[in-house]
């Protein structure tokens, strides 16, 4: 899945269908309740940030990726073609991925 984050005093999100759940401790994930499209990701884990799912946008070519997140917990057959920056988790935790 691809997210843009952004400074969660910076999104209002409202409507009919938009519905939260607690996925996991410290994690809440909104969804349409009309046809299940994810639309956000909040985590204790960076309580200033909301991270909206990129396919949800109408111009989704506008936010072009900038780096690769959880990288080595991809599938093992999960391959990319770019340069972008393969991080083992975050970049906020600062370690790059081994190269593929």
């Amino acid at each position: 899945m691809t997210a843009a984050g952004f400074a969660r005093e910076c999104v209002d999100m409202e409507g009919r269908g938009l519905r939260e759940f607690a996925s996991s401790p410290g994690v809440v994930r909104s969804f349409c309740s009309t046809c299940g499209t994810s639309l956000s990701y909040r985590s204790e884990r960076w309580p200033d940030d909301i991270h909206l799912m990129v396919s949800v946008f109408d111009h989704p070519e506008a936010l072009p990726p900038q780096f690769h997140i959880f990288f080595a917990e991809r599938l093992p057959w999960t391959t990319t073609c770019d340069d972008l920056p393969k991080y083992r988790t975050t970049p906020g935790e600062g370690t790059l991925a081994d190269p593929e």
